[in-house]
Parts: structure tokens; C-alpha cells; sequence
């Protein structure tokens, strides 16, 4: 089993170095639109990157077509700028537990995990709104506590969302590369296994459709199943958890770190969501 650093909020800690990242993230945590890249210096300002090209188009991508109206999208973005007070064991929906959050990753710099997840969450918000869509969120901001992943879903699933996408990002080693897609692997009663199916291969056609590179060490052509995770256990909706890249490669956070790359992985996702439940 190949242990990555994105804890997508509710993967034990036992495997991770967690207190070492939930450093990192809250000295890291910004607010800003607009990303720093892998090389920024001290102040947080953009850099020049080394990295090797990442693996899209490096034109700015053309705006998604498409109608929305009338429809109700949930976005995660997965983790949080501050850790919960003494962090409750919540259930993982299989009769076990997990905590109520995790840090999540950082890039190699201490960008950290949560704030590019915030980032993929305005500006999938932005372009889902521009086509009609409602869109709701699981946190407000970048710098706060957040809610525990178990209320999450139970919000989620109260909400009146066509489907749900929780975003993430990873942290593996160097090499380590591409997007992936999580639906839940042995479905229990309450989850909408297919749809859920249906909407990570939209989303993964949607990335595909962008140039965008799928996954070369997690899941088969860039989507993956499984059932350690919370989110996905309890939902009772078409949802899914895309991870867009791995934090830790050189070429991976050259991506994720761009402002154009970002575009270029919100659209695939609103493709996605377009051809699963567009007009």
C-alpha cells in the first residue's frame, strides 16, 4: 500500500507525519486568491519556477460552455486553517472511527494543502455560478476552525445539491504525479454508488478533455475507490473527491501553484459536473 501525505481530513494519523505538517500549514495559511508558486521567497510573493512543464496546455484555457440553471452544487474544500479543539473522534461510517479533522499536506516550500483547496473552491465556484449553478460551500473562509468531516456530509446530505465535490490535493514523493478521481469502494446502503460513478468519470473525462495528466501511482486511468473515507461513507448523494495533483512534485505544484493551471482544473471539473447533470 503506497502511503501519501494528503489526509483528506479523516485517514489515521498513525501514517502519517501529521504534527510536522499541521506545523507547516498553519504558518503557511493565506487567504489570497492568488497563489504563491514552489520558489516564493520569504515575503509570499510569486517566484520563477524551475519545475519541469506541467502536463496541460500552457495557454490560458478557452471558458467552459454549458447551463447550470436550476441546479445545486456542494464543494468541499477539504481540511481547515485551524485544527478543532482536542480534535473529537467522529465516526468513519463503517462502525469505526477517525478524527474530526486533519491538517492535510504542504507543498516542499509549507504551502499548505488547505489553501489550495480553497483556492480550487472559488474558482470552481465562480465558473459553476457563471453558468447558472447555486453553489455551496463547507466553509467560509481560509481561516478558521472548520466542521468536523462527519457534519460535513450530514450537511451535505440535508442540502438540497444535485452533487457533491470535495477537493484535495496530495503529497507524495517526487515522480509521483496526475489527478485522481475517489468514489467509495464497497458501496453501503445509503451511498448513491451510481451516481457517483457517473460523476467521476465525467469529472475524469473532464480532466482528460483539458490535457490533463491522470494519476501514475493511485487508481486506473485516473480514478480510485475507496473505503476508509468518512465523507464518502455517510454521503447519501452523487459525490466524489478529486485529488488534482501531488503537492510534493516538482512538476505537480508547478501546476497547482498557477494561476492558469488552476483554471484549466476548475473547468475540467465543471465539465464533468455539466455532462452529469447540465441542461
Amino acid at each position: 500500500m503506497l502511503v501519501t501525505g494528503c489526509t483528506i481530513g479523516d485517514v489515521g494519523e498513525a501514517v502519517r507525519d501529521d504534527a510536522d505538517m499541521r506545523a507547516s500549514a498553519s504558518a503557511s495559511a493565506s487567504q489570497g486568491r492568488d497563489a504563491p508558486s514552489p520558489t516564493r521567497g520569504t515575503s509570499g510573493e510569486r517566484g520563477t519556477s524551475t519545475s519541469a512543464a506541467p502536463s496541460a496546455p500552457e495557454s490560458a484555457p478557452a471558458p467552459v460552455d454549458g447551463d447550470l440553471t436550476g441546479r445545486t452544487i456542494y464543494l468541499d474544500p477539504g481540511h481547515a486553517a485551524v485544527m478543532p479543539a482536542n480534535n473529537p473522534q467522529v465516526t468513519d461510517g463503517r462502525g469505526g472511527t477517525k478524527p474530526c479533522q486533519v491538517s492535510g499536506t504542504t507543498a516542499n516550500d509549507g504551502w499548505p494543502e488547505h489553501t489550495f483547496n480553497w483556492l480550487m473552491a472559488m474558482e470552481i465556484k465562480d465558473q459553476l455560478e457563471a453558468l447558472g449553478a447555486t453553489v455551496q460551500l463547507s466553509r467560509e473562509d481560509d481561516s478558521g476552525v472548520a466542521d468536523c468531516i462527519d457534519l460535513r456530509a450530514e450537511k451535505e446530505n440535508s442540502s438540497a445539491a444535485d452533487v457533491v465535490v470535495s477537493l484535495h490535493a496530495d503529497g507524495a514523493g517526487e515522480g509521483n504525479r496526475g489527478f485522481h478521481v475517489i468514489t467509495v469502494a464497497a458501496p453501503l446502503p445509503g451511498n448513491d454508488a451510481e451516481g457517483s460513478a457517473e460523476l467521476a468519470a465525467n469529472i475524469r473525462d473532464g480532466f482528460l478533455a483539458g490535457g490533463f495528466t491522470p494519476s501514475n501511482y493511485l487508481g486506473v486511468d485516473g480514478i480510485d475507490h475507496r473505503s476508509d473515507l468518512t465523507g464518502l461513507n455517510l454521503s447519501t448523494k452523487p459525490k466524489v473527491l478529486v485529488e488534482f495533483g501531488n503537492m510534493r512534485d516538482s512538476a505537480d505544484i508547478a501546476l497547482l501553484a498557477s494561476e492558469d493551471g488552476r483554471t484549466g482544473m476548475a473547468q475540467a471539473v465543471v465539465r464533468g459536473i455539466i455532462a452529469t447533470i447540465g441542461q
